[in-house]
């Protein structure tokens, strides 16, 4: 079933050059895709967006002709339209197995969505937890030779103050800094506890050996 159904692609970024070539690589990459045909084709002037002054948004509405019903999911799916709009035909009427296999590929692009949103959610998770132990490491090698307030660690390790102090009140109650009257410092390192500890194993082996 031939569908003709209209389409705006809209693009947001930055300089406005880069945007207008960008929708230009989406025009031709839906040109080159032999499931459509574009009929009609206006791009809209690049404008800035909001009261920004180095974001540009650009837009292409479009006039698409498709050849199968599920030619339009994976359109909406490879290049994210704003909008999407049924022109013909007025009524759409599809066989069991057509509407079928729409939802198993609507599942599987859904499952293929939500495998690459969890890889990038552990790929930041990741990058966080080094910049933490970077950051906690660079702040134990500063601290354990001079004291600092959160507005000269601020300076030195480029964290805005805030989210720095919120981080160093952590490695407090963690015990691996002290605070005193706004002034930070690395904590003691606990190397008693430690030779207590190496110690009383020792004395207990050599117990049971004269046991």
């Amino acid at each position: 079933m031939t569908i003709t159904f209209r389409a705006v692609i809209e693009l947001l970024g930055k300089p406005k050059e880069h945007i207008q070539d960008t929708l230009q690589e989406y025009i031709a990459a839906i040109k080159k895709n032999p499931k459509y045909k574009i009929l009609v084709e206006e791009i809209a002037d690049p404008s800035k967006h909001g009261d920004t002054e180095d974001l540009w948004s650009v837009y292409v509405e479009l006039e698409i002709k498709a050849n199968e019903t599920i030619d339009v999911l994976h359109f909406c799916f490879d290049y994210m339209p704003s909008v999407i709009e049924i022109l013909e035909p007025q009524e759409i009427t599809t066989t069991d197995v057509e509407f079928g296999s729409f939802l198993n590929d609507l599942q599987t692009r859904l499952h293929q969505i939500d495998m690459m949103a969890k890889q990038i959610k552990g790929e930041r998770d990741i990058q966080a937890e080094l910049t933490a132990t970077i950051l906690r490491n660079f702040l134990l090698f500063i601290l354990r030779k001079n004291n600092y307030e959160v507005k000269m660690l601020s300076t030195m390790t480029g964290v805005a103050e805030k989210p720095l102090g919120k981080f160093l009140d952590a490695l407090v109650k963690e015990e691996i800094l002290q605070e005193k009257a706004g002034f930070y410092t690395a904590a003691p390192i606990k190397v008693e506890n430690k030779l207590s500890e190496e110690n009383s194993t020792t004395q207990t082996s050599t117990e049971s050996n004269k046991q």
